[in-house]
């Protein structure tokens, strides 16, 4: 900075939505834990990039790597037009079957960790022989 020269204008910081929900999901994890719910983040990022956001926001659950897109087209959350993914909460049961979805196309509004709970204890229950959410 120098006096009396206006700083250049710094461009939006479109990480900030998705650091505070990562920041609350690890702050929640103990309720999620409580539930046999077990957390795991993905991001577009490369790998170092997603390494480093976990180290700089102290997550306590895994946050992987889908620079190619594959696990984001696969789950049909693919922005093409903005080479991004919608930003999505997914819970599956332990063999793999989608019990509810959040999708939400914008990067702004994300469900808080209370919603995600809440849908979480208003799925029906699994039958004995399906197992139970990871």
């Amino acid at each position: 900075t120098v006096p009396g020269v206006a700083d250049p204008p710094r461009p939006p910081r479109t990480d900030f939505p998705i650091a505070l929900q990562l920041g609350e999901l690890s702050s929640s994890l103990e309720s999620f834990q409580q539930r046999g719910l077990a957390l795991v983040a993905v991001s577009v990022d490369d790998a170092e990039k997603s390494r480093a956001l976990v180290a700089r926001l102290g997550l306590r659950f895994p946050l992987g790597s889908d620079a190619d897109r594959s696990l984001i087209k696969a789950l049909g959350v693919y922005d093409a037009e903005n080479d991004i993914a919608w930003p999505a909460i997914f819970l599956l049961d332990a063999g793999g079957v989608v019990r509810w979805v959040s999708v939400v196309e914008t990067y702004v509004t994300r469900p808080t960790p209370a919603v995600v709970l809440e849908a979480f204890d208003a799925l029906p229950p699994l039958s004995a022989d399906a197992g139970s959410l990871p």
